[in-house]
């Protein structure tokens, strides 16, 4: 499941980041499950995207950044670190 997927995947890293403000968002045409939100790492502002299909499982980080700058490259960083075969 993609979804339960992402909430473990969330639970394993906020334990080493101060995550807040997660919210579902559109996975875009690999499709699966998403959520992004803000985190704090070393007093650094870092934009958070995690997702889950039924083949991946992955994390972006963008550091200097806010939740909306993370949503608005995630279909475009997961396009580019994913393939389909």
């Amino acid at each position: 499941d993609p979804e339960t997927a992402v909430d473990e995947l969330v639970r394993g890293t906020d334990d080493r980041l101060s995550l807040r403000g997660l919210v579902g968002i559109e996975p875009g045409p690999l499709g699966g499950f998403a959520r992004c939100g803000q985190a704090v790492s070393s007093g650094v502002d870092v934009g958070v995207c995690f997702w889950a299909d039924r083949g991946a499982l992955g994390v972006i980080f963008v550091y200097f950044a806010g939740a909306r700058d993370a949503e608005a490259l995630f279909v475009e960083i997961r396009g580019a670190v994913q393939r389909r075969s």
